[in-house]
């Protein structure tokens, strides 16, 4: 696979193949005219409205959006670099905007199947909101814990193509929200679909933190106390 410019190690393959090659398109053409944070705002917005047309049962504006939503969150990033302008204030407003759009979609799609499909819908949008949260604190205290991101293309090969990244989780719900158009349930079983996986996914991706960790903890106390002392 070629990479494309500007992308990070840290990229789905997802974000690889669709989202990165039209962001830095974006992101070229708005070089001069836009800070990265302003496009992280962009991106927020559009996927506020995003949800708003869920809640409001339009599938196909709400999915449309969902996923220019996505490809935009790349470009604050790919602007910060072409700038040399990143800073952890931009990392954090950009991680927590990313969060809040995915939940609010979410939230949004998961009302708009109630008044369809009844109380169960709201079931499953816990459901599915529960393991996008514990999948992304994983990999956050990962982070918090080893001062490194959480290797999710090494570690989490298979899932990385369904759930282990927002890029691939977005992408599906797009997907199924473009195929209401044959049936509403698809959307549903899109959501049930990725809440099952992602589940999965969380408990692989829990035992190879662990396992991971405790090669660490292993090196460390194999290191002799005045040699361990030194090392601070």
């Amino acid at each position: 696979m070629k990479i494309p410019p500007l992308s990070k190690p840290g990229d789905g393959p997802i974000s690889l193949l669709i989202n990165r090659r039209i962001s830095h398109f974006i992101s070229t053409k708005l070089l001069k005219n836009i800070s990265p944070n302003q496009a992280t705002g962009v991106s927020l917005i559009i996927g506020i409205i995003s949800a708003l047309f869920y809640v409001r049962c339009n599938w196909i504006l709400g999915g449309i959006l969902l996923q220019l939503a996505s490809v935009f969150s790349g470009v604050d990033g790919e602007l910060a670099r072409m700038n040399n302008r990143c800073s952890n204030w931009g990392s954090f407003f950009d991680t927590f905007c990313d969060r809040l759009v995915e939940y609010l979609a979410i939230i949004g799609m998961t009302y708009g199947l109630y008044k369809t499909f009844g109380i169960i819908c709201i079931w499953i949008g816990i459901i599915f909101l529960g393991a996008i949260f514990l999948l992304t604190t994983a990999s956050e205290k990962y982070r918090s814990v080893t001062g490194k991101n959480y290797p999710k293309q090494q570690q989490d090969k298979f899932f990385a193509w369904i759930t282990a990244g927002r890029d691939a989780r977005l992408f599906y719900l797009f997907l199924g929200s473009i195929l209401t158009i044959i049936s509403l349930r698809i959307l549903l079983f899109v959501m049930i679909g990725l809440a099952v996986v992602g589940y999965v996914n969380l408990m692989v991706r829990v035992l190879r933190i662990k396992r991971d960790l405790m090669k660490e903890c292993n090196y460390f106390a194999k290191i002799p106390s005045k040699e361990f002392s030194s090392r601070k």
